[in-house]
This record gives structure tokens, sequence and C-alpha cells, in this order.
């Protein structure tokens, strides 16, 4: 009777051991139903900041903190960022309003803008100057079931090449699908 007792414990363990490593193996996904948009949250990104709805703007957005790579021009650890911004606004209606509404929005910071080539998308290499400082951006732009997407991966110019490759990874898993978020949108007269 104690025999079978230790191995009916013994087999409950095992089983519940199972359950747990299966649990842990299960992808971290992100999405935000109201603007339509889902993604697979690469092991060891931080999230830094997360708005599901921003009313005032009309958009949504999450940020993500790389993991610290180290950069021989900067002579430091330096952490990049992958940025998701979904808009639903009445003056972006298509690409073209999508990418002149961010030159807008960053004019302030702007030094240059060129457009990129990337499959299936409108994709520019952003250089902004801030405190002096200057980063490398590659923005992605997908407009979509009335959504415009602004997809972009953020690095000093020391760490930029290093992880470009994570960031097309990343892009490349992006989903996007019908906004649960009703939006008709209006036509300019």
């Amino acid at each position: 009777m104690k025999k079978l007792a230790v191995i009916l414990i013994l087999l409950t363990l095992f089983l519940a051991n199972i359950a747990f490593c299966e649990d842990a193996k299960k992808p971290n996904i992100y999405e935000n139903k109201l603007f339509g948009f889902k993604f697979v949250v690469p092991e060891k990104w931080r999230l830094h900041g997360e708005e599901k709805f921003n009313k005032k703007y009309s958009c949504a957005i999450v940020d993500y903190g790389l993991p610290l790579t180290w950069s021989d021009k900067e002579n430091q650890e330096i952490e990049n960022a992958v940025i998701v911004v979904a808009y639903m606004r009445p003056d972006i209606t298509n690409i073209d309003e999508l990418v002149s509404f961010e030159k807008r929005r960053i004019k302030q910071i702007l030094v240059s803008m060129e457009e990129v080539s990337e499959e299936k998308r409108t994709a520019f290499l952003v250089i902004t100057k801030i405190n002096g400082l200057e980063y490398k951006t590659q923005s992605s732009f997908i407009y979509k079931n009335n959504c415009g997407y602004i997809i972009s991966f953020t690095a000093t110019h020391g760490t930029y090449d290093k992880n470009l490759s994570l960031y097309h990874e990343f892009l490349n898993g992006v989903e996007l699908f019908e906004p649960e978020m009703k939006y008709t949108v209006l036509k300019k007269e």
C-alpha cells in the first residue's frame, strides 16, 4: 500500500512538472484588439510603456527595450527600442497621410528621412537628434483596415547594425487584423 502511495505521489509530481514546463514554453503574446495588432514578445525584451487607447490622439502605443548591446562607438552598453504605434484618425486615410503625419510629428528632431527597400511595406531610415545625440531608426508604415501602423526600431549608430536583424525578425511576425474599434473614416471635401 505504501509503495502504491509513493508511486502515485511521484506520478502526480511528474505530471505537474510537465504541465509547468509546457506553460513556461508558451510565448508571451502582446495583443491590442481595439487597434487590431498582435505579436510575440521576444525573450528578454522589456516593456517600457503601453497605452492601449489614447483618446486624445486616437492611437495605441507599445514600447519595448531590447537587451543591452555593447557599442564600441559609444563605448558603453546601449538599450535599443522597438515601438509599435497604431493610429485611427480622420486625417490619416492612406499610407501617404500616415507618412506625412509622422514627419510633422517628429520635425523638431528630424535630421533626415529617406525611403528604404522593404518587402510589402513602406519604410524609411530616419536620423533624429535629441539633446545633441543622433539616433538611427527604421520605421515601417502600413495602412490597413482604416488604421495606420508605424513599427519602428531605434538605435545608436554603434548598435543599429547589430540589432537590425532582430527587428526584421520581429517585424515579420507582427499580425494585423480587423480592429474591434469601429471607425468610419471621414472623407475630405
